[in-house]
C-alpha cells in the first residue's frame, strides 16, 4: 500500500499473499417438515467451491413446543385484580406449569411457585362464605360456577398443600346445592351438569338429575369426561356426545343455546376428554384441535384465564401422550458427492 506521510515522504510496502482468500458463504433454507410428503431443499452451490472446506448441517425444532413455551412464560404475566377468580387462576397456572417442566427445565421454579400457591390458597379462603362456597369478592352472595371452577383446580393440589376442609366444604356445598335447590331454567339444568361432573371427580355418587339431551355445548363436554371417570364406562352414550359434540363444531346443531359465547374454552376441554379416553379412532381429531389451538395468539388478554389454562392442559395432555413415540427418521443427500446418508433423530 501507499502512505503519504508528507509531500516528500512516501513509504512503500509490498503485501505479498501466501493463500488465496477463503470465500465463505451460507446458504440457508428453512421448510415445514410434513407427515405425509417428502421435503427437498436444494442449495446452488458455486463450482469452484471446495468440498473438503464444505458443512453441512440440519437443525430440526418443533416450533410448537417452543411457543407454548412461550406462552407459559407470557401466562405468568397477566394482570390481576386480586378477586377470588385471580387466586384460583394463580394456583392453576403453578400447577400446569409444574406439569410442564419435564418439557422446559426453567419453566417451573418450585419453591417460588409453591409460595404462590400457599398465599393464593390462605387470600381464596377469605372468599369461602359461611354456606361453603366461594364468591367473586367479599361480602357476595356464593357462586356455584366460581365454586366449580375452584374444586376443579385445588383436586390437582397435593394432600400437603391444602387444607383438606376448604376442598370438602367447598364439595358439600355444590352437593347440598345440587340436592336441594329448586330448577326451573335451562341455565340450572346446565349448573346441575357441572355440579355433577365435579361430585363424580371427588368419587361421591350423585343422583343424575338432568336430561343430557337439553344442556349446552360446554355442560355437555365436561358430563361427558364424567362418564369417562365411571368403573363401568357406557362407551355408547360417550361415543355418542363425541360424536355430536365433534360435528357441532363443524355443523349447525339443532338445538336450543346449545353454544356457549366461547368456543376456544369448549374445544380445549373437548381436546382434553379425546385425550383422556385415548382412542385411535378419534386422535387425528384430538391434533385438529390442537394445531387449531395453538394457531391462537394466548398472549392476548381477551381469553379468559380459564380458557388459557384450559388450553396449556389440554397442550400438556398431548405432550404426556405422544412424547415417548416422539421419533422420526430424516434422510439427506449431498449432492457434490452423490452419497447417501440416513440419520435417526431421537426425541432428545
Amino acid at each position: 500500500f501507499l502512505l503519504n506521510r508528507s509531500s516528500d515522504l512516501k513509504i512503500e510496502k509490498t503485501i505479498q499473499i501466501k493463500e488465496n482468500p477463503l470465500l465463505i458463504t451460507n446458504h440457508q433454507k428453512f421448510a415445514i417438515l410434513d407427515e405425509n410428503h417428502p421435503l427437498d431443499l436444494d442449495f446452488k452451490i458455486p463450482e469452484n467451491t471446495d468440498p473438503d472446506k464444505t458443512i453441512v448441517e440440519l437443525t430440526f425444532a418443533n416450533n410448537k413446543i417452543i411457543w407454548v413455551e412461550n406462552i407459559l412464560k407470557n401466562n405468568s404475566k397477566d394482570p390481576y385484580f386480586y378477586d377470588a377468580d385471580d387466586y384460583t387462576s394463580i394456583i392453576s397456572k403453578n400447577l400446569i406449569a409444574k406439569k410442564f417442566s419435564k418439557f422446559f427445565k426453567e419453566i417451573y421454579d418450585e419453591k417460588k411457585g409453591n409460595e404462590e400457591i400457599k398465599d393464593s390458597l390462605k387470600k381464596l379462603s377469605e372468599f369461602q362464605n359461611s354456606d361453603w362456597g366461594f364468591a367473586y369478592f367479599k361480602g357476595w352472595s356464593s357462586s356455584e360456577y366460581l365454586t366449580i371452577l375452584t374444586v376443579n383446580s385445588l383436586f390437582d393440589l397435593d394432600k400437603k398443600e391444602i387444607s383438606e376442609w376448604i376442598i370438602e366444604k367447598a364439595i358439600n356445598y355444590l352437593e347440598n346445592f345440587y340436592k336441594n335447590s329448586l330448577w326451573d331454567s335451562e341455565w340450572d339444568e346446565n349448573i346441575r351438569a357441572n355440579i355433577y361432573t365435579v361430585l363424580k371427580k371427588a368419587w361421591r355418587n350423585p343422583e343424575k338429575r338432568f336430561d343430557e339431551n337439553t344442556i349446552n355445548r360446554y355442560s355437555l363436554i365436561n358430563y361427558t369426561s364424567a362418564l369417562l371417570k365411571e368403573k363401568d364406562k357406557n362407551i355408547s352414550e360417550i361415543t355418542k356426545n363425541i360424536d355430536l359434540i365433534n360435528k357441532s363444531f363443524f355443523e349447525k346443531i339443532e338445538r336450543k343455546d346449545f353454544y356457549s359465547w366461547d368456543k376456544y374454552l369448549e374445544k380445549a376441554n373437548f381436546t382434553s376428554l379425546l385425550l383422556d379416553l385415548w382412542d385411535e379412532k378419534y386422535f387425528k381429531n384430538a391434533e385438529m384441535y390442537v394445531s387449531e389451538l395453538y394457531e391462537q395468539d394466548w398472549t392476548n388478554w381477551y381469553f379468559s384465564n380459564e380458557t388459557k389454562n384450559s388450553v396449556l392442559i389440554a397442550f400438556n395432555k398431548y405432550l404426556e401422550k405422544t412424547y415417548k413415540d416422539n421419533n422420526s427418521r430424516f434422510g439427506f443427500s449431498i449432492w457434490s458427492h452423490w452419497e447417501r446418508w440416513y440419520k435417526s433423530i431421537s426425541k432428545e
